[in-house]
């Protein structure tokens, strides 16, 4: 058979000389790197070693065990845990700007209802007038914040199909700018 050193990846010689070393000092220790497989492939492997002494041999005693698949497991979670932070901090700035947009509307109709509450024998018809028609307003600014927000939510989720249809933009154009 090939030296190990021939086998090893040589990214992870250091590595593999320093557990080796600690083995022979009579420690226990694990390497993980990549080794050649039959076909010539590197594959992940973590070596788990220990030696005997006797008065006449050292024997080192080891398993290898092949770790590809739990490496491979391994980034895909840390891919997915990436994948999910950028999710979460986008859900988090939209909840922001949802709030910031909702707080506004919401600020005009409990200050045009309180007024209203308060003082409506003092106001006119037209001044009761006005009022209500900033709360209406206000209420059908939220009301849409409120449809635009369901909208996305059933885009996001995938529950609106969409239906492709071919537009003449230049006739769409003139009919805007004419």
């Amino acid at each position: 058979g090939m030296p190990i050193n021939d086998l090893i990846h040589p990214a992870d010689l250091k590595k593999l000389e320093t557990a080796l070393s600690k083995i022979r000092n009579g420690k226990e220790s694990v390497f993980n790197g990549r080794i050649l497989n039959k076909l010539k492939e590197y594959v992940d492997i973590e070596l788990s070693g220990r030696s005997s002494n006797t008065e006449n041999e050292s024997v080192i005693y080891g398993i290898i065990s092949n770790i590809s698949a739990q490496k491979e497991y391994a980034d895909l979670v840390k891919r997915y845990c990436i994948e999910l932070e950028k999710i979460n901090e986008n859900k988090d700035k939209f909840f922001s700007i949802l709030a910031h947009d909702l707080k506004s509307p919401f600020n005009s109709i409990l200050g045009f209802s309180e007024y209203l509450s308060k003082y409506s024998d003092e106001l006119t018809y037209e001044q009761i007038n006005e009022y209500s028609l900033n709360m209406y307003q206000a209420s059908k600014k939220v009301y849409e914040l409120i449809e635009n927000l369901l909208s996305w939510t059933r885009l996001q989720s995938g529950k609106i199909e969409f239906e492709k249809v071919e537009l003449n933009l230049k006739n769409l154009t003139d009919k805007i700018l004419h």
